[in-house]
């Protein structure tokens, strides 16, 4: 039986650094009539590059190679995911997949080949914009004495995995025009004009009803809990507030550390970020960043009488 997505036609992927607005982006996919936009599958990116990656070396080395070739890994994994995405496109009654997986940017030309009529976005954001919502769910983390996700515990945790991120899904969108661009400064100031380019590289018909976004919810969301996403903020329209957001944590001091460790990209160059080499107490202030990304984390991270 041929698969629906075979190939990855109709299979929409949305990746980008956590906090860029691949939320946003998903939100947006789902308001449209003919597009299934659940939450998060989280499993693409270990699929490519653990048991892809995994089986490829085995048989560049001789181990598999008289059982699989690497066409026929490619070929297995594909059907793998569409027998999965395909029973939920069913009973949606939609035509198109759309999977918003933040480390799917990290997977983008694995994705291409496996998934060779698939569309990718890559969402971009203002790093500054960035750590700032990444410290947003440290404190709601702390504020209930739970452990925060890891990149978010430090300037240099966030800044690390956004260096990650970028570094892969920005070449990515050099090297293909499978992957389109999506800046979240554009979607939120001129939404019809940017969701009118998603459209098209997706080979979507445009529809007005996906500037609406307060009307739709994710099917079946769960985005992590309240820490990352409050049922309200799931339901509020497309706004420009998370562009140097009014509840800005950062100080000055940590503005100039995402500054002078992003990487510079050329896609990043709007930004204007400061790139110049970091003096010795940034350096020092950046390695003690790092000490606390990796030290384990500890409920009472302050006395009482500090709060």
């Amino acid at each position: 039986m041929e698969h629906k997505l075979k190939n990855g036609r109709g299979m929409i992927f949305v990746g980008g650094a956590p906090r860029s607005g691949t939320t946003l982006m998903q939100r947006v996919m789902s308001a449209h009539d003919d597009v299934f936009a659940g939450p998060e599958f989280d499993f693409i990116p270990s699929i490519v590059v653990g048991l892809r990656d995994s089986m490829l070396r085995s048989i560049r080395s001789g181990r598999i190679n008289a059982i699989v070739d690497e066409d026929t890994v490619d070929k297995a994994i594909q059907n793998f995911v569409c027998t999965m995405f395909e029973e939920r496109l069913t009973k949606s009654g939609k035509s198109f997949f759309c999977e918003k997986t933040p480390a799917n940017a990290t997977v983008f030309p694995e994705l291409e080949k496996i998934f060779p009529d698939a569309r990718h976005i890559m969402m971009v954001r203002d790093p500054r914009d960035i750590v700032n919502s990444m410290k947003t769910v440290r404190e709601r983390f702390l504020a209930k004495g739970e452990k925060p996700p890891r990149f978010t515990r430090s300037i240099a945790a966030s800044v690390q995995i956004i260096n990650e991120y970028y570094g892969s899904g920005l070449i990515a969108a050099e090297k293909s025009d499978k992957v389109l661009l999506v800046y979240y400064e554009d979607l939120v100031s001129n939404p019809e004009r940017e969701i009118r380019r998603v459209c098209d590289h997706a080979g979507l018909s445009y529809q007005s009803g996906m500037l609406d976004i307060e009307d739709k919810v994710l099917a079946d969301s769960d985005l992590g809990g309240e820490h990352f996403y409050s049922y309200e903020s799931l339901r509020q329209p497309i706004q420009t507030s998370g562009v140097v957001s009014k509840t800005f944590l950062l100080s000055a001091e940590d503005v100039a550390l995402v500054e002078r460790f992003t990487t510079e990209i050329a896609a990043l160059d709007r930004y204007e970020l400061q790139p110049q080499s970091p003096t010795l107490p940034e350096k020092l202030k950046w390695y003690a960043s790092v000490l606390r990304k990796i030290m384990p984390f500890r409920k009472q991270l302050k006395p009482k009488w500090a709060s």
